[in-house]
């Protein structure tokens, strides 16, 4: 098969402007025409769509307070094996008569949906408890969770919420929304950091009083893990690490997973917080530290998630980027 020339380096350098042209000029027409109005049952439609086939069509009438209290009472009274079946039933209907193309959600009527998965754990259910009980914050309500102990498989059925991943639309908000975002963003995190831990036994836990789970750990192998950690005992009474032992951080409920994908933005205001896996009671700090993690090498980021703590961690954060630098899985 013959080969073609590669494009010549001058027409590349002239392809390049002319496309970053093309493209903040879309961005501006976009931005011109402002943020789309929706009513109640269109933007439910919205959401739902927005991860399903667009020819589907399916009621996003909302239950309500009190249909949500009923079907969450019932999933309290219905045994273990009962809540499983109905769980893969729920599955399989959907699976036949609205088919989706997300492996980890379904999408249900009432403004419900079925989170499935590995990951998926009581901790999440409970911290949807929590919030729900403990906060006025926008976020998913439980309705019922049910695992499938053979398989390693969860189901949690919750309700959905108004609004788009803020990491969908980020581009598009000017600096003044982004920053009124991580303010708002902030006053919700001040609220859950008051939610007391349940467990004196234990003083950094999951909601439940276990384990917690990071992704900045998640993927190293214990043994690996526990070496680079011993490794860094040198380390401790150097810059930047010794900050870490000179300050005192008190431990309060943590969120664990502030990334844009799981902040709901609605017409470029905050509308709601998702993804409640990771909760937990962790030192202060590490809210602001994990959320910077996962946007490693943005400084613009860095900065406007700043606005949304009470407290300046700079220093905790040079020892974290130190940690991350010796060891690139961490």
């Amino acid at each position: 098969m013959a080969r073609l020339p590669l494009p010549d380096g001058f027409l590349l350098a002239i392809h390049r402007p002319i496309s970053a042209f093309n493209y903040y000029m879309s961005i501006e027409k976009e931005v011109q025409g402002g943020w789309q109005s929706y009513s109640t049952g269109s933007l439910q439609y919205h959401l739902v769509s927005s991860y399903m086939d667009a020819d589907l069509r399916i009621d996003t009438k909302t239950l309500g307070k009190f249909g949500q209290r009923i079907l969450r009472g019932l999933f309290l009274v219905i045994p273990e094996f009962l809540k499983l079946k109905i769980a893969q039933l729920i599955v399989k209907a959907v699976n036949r008569w609205y088919p989706q193309d997300n492996p980890f959600f379904r999408y249900l009527p009432g403004g419900l949906c079925l989170k499935i998965g590995k990951r998926v754990d009581r901790n999440e259910a409970n911290a949807l408890l929590l919030i729900d009980k403990m906060t006025s914050i926008p976020a998913p309500k439980l309705i019922g969770f049910t695992r499938d102990e053979k398989n390693n498989v969860g189901y949690l059925i919750m309700t959905m919420i108004p609004g788009v991943p803020a990491d969908s639309v980020y581009y598009r908000m000017s600096y003044d929304e982004r920053i009124q975002l991580a303010k708002d963003l902030g006053r919700h995190i001040s609220e859950y950091r008051q939610i007391p831990n349940p467990h004196a036994d234990y003083l950094i836990c999951d909601t439940l009083g276990g384990p917690t789970t990071d992704h900045r750990t998640d993927i190293v192998q214990r043994t690996n893990l526990r070496i680079f950690l011993e490794g860094l005992e040198g380390q401790r009474d150097k810059y930047p690490l010794r900050y870490l032992y000179e300050k005192h951080h008190s431990v309060c409920f943590t969120h664990s997973d502030l990334h844009l994908s799981n902040i709901l933005v609605l017409r470029g205001k905050f509308s709601g917080l998702v993804d409640w896996k990771s909760a937990c009671f962790t030192p202060e700090y590490w809210e602001y530290t994990r959320a910077i993690w996962a946007h490693q090498g943005n400084k613009r980021t860095e900065s406007e998630l700043g606005h949304a703590f009470d407290k300046c961690y700079h220093d905790e954060l040079e020892a974290e980027k130190f940690i991350w630098m010796a060891n690139p899985t961490f």
